[in-house]
């Protein structure tokens, strides 16, 4: 009958248990391979998540800058719309005219 397996039959407990710490390399290597692919995706994907809120910060940036500046010239405008009126020298409003009278369609006729 065979004996039954120590505790220590393992590969890396054996390997200890006879003074061959150096056995324990590639085991080690692969943890600290595994370690070091689990921070560099933890880091890429936070560097990649700062960029789009920095993406977002200079889309509103620029939202704010242009709606700014869409507003204060339609401020300017108005402004100089509402000088002659300030001043008492405003026209008498009169509608414009854009297009002659439409002409009698071939249909009514």
């Amino acid at each position: 009958m065979p004996d039954r397996a120590e505790p220590a039959s393992l590969p890396y407990k054996a390997a200890v248990a006879r003074g061959g710490w150096y056995w324990l390399v590639p085991y080690l290597a692969i943890v600290l391979f595994a370690l070091t692919m689990f921070a560099l995706v933890g880091y890429i994907d936070k560097r990649d998540a700062d960029e789009r809120r920095a993406m977002v910060e200079r889309d509103m940036q620029w939202a704010d800058q242009t709606l700014r500046l869409h507003l204060t010239a339609n401020q300017d405008f108005l402004v100089h719309t509402a000088s002659p009126w300030r001043t008492g020298r405003a026209r008498k409003w009169r509608p414009i005219r854009r297009c002659a009278p439409p002409a009698r369609s071939w249909l009514t006729a």
